[in-house]
């Protein structure tokens, strides 16, 4: 299972489950955790994002998608398609001529896919199509996916905690 995004796990669950804003709000109003000068969030990651790609890439981002990421496509036009990445979060695609170049995406935000067993996965996404990137952090696969979407790979049980300070 691939997810994205706020990943919490509980006690007795067999499957990651996106953090909503209140299992978030504890952390978010952590004693001692704002930053000197600054206020509260209020705001978090919702459950839908989206990604503009050139209609040249369609047939290669669904496939890489739902065959080589192994993502349900919830919907399919000509002009868009949603892909449910972890048991709560979208992504619509958009398909324009005028989306950014592969080489501009790179400059872009990257998203965060976590799997259990990140080696099995890489080599998968490396075959599949997946285009490997440099990073300043060495220790986690960046690659970047058909459309020109940049990831980054971890293990779903890996401690992130020091990417959060």
């Amino acid at each position: 299972m691939l997810a994205v995004g706020f990943i919490q796990f509980s006690a007795g669950r067999a499957e990651p489950r996106m953090a909503s804003a209140a299992h978030l709000k504890p952390l978010l109003e952590a004693p001692g955790e704002t930053p000197k000068g600054s206020t509260m969030s209020t705001v978090t990651f919702a459950k839908h994002s989206k990604l503009t790609v050139k209609p040249s890439d369609q047939p290669a981002v669904r496939k890489f998608y739902r065959e080589v990421l192994g993502v349900p496509q919830v919907r399919e036009s000509q002009t868009a398609d949603i892909f449910r990445l972890g048991p709560e979060f979208f992504m619509g695609v958009i398909y324009t001529p005028d989306a950014p170049t592969a080489e501009a995406m790179q400059d872009a935000i990257w998203l965060e896919l976590a799997t259990a067993d990140p080696a099995a996965m890489k080599a998968k996404i490396l075959a599949g199509g997946g285009k490997e990137i440099e990073y300043r952090d060495r220790d986690h696969f960046y690659f970047q996916a058909p459309g020109g979407q940049v990831f980054r790979l971890i293990s779903d049980v890996e401690d992130m905690s020091a990417w959060e300070r």
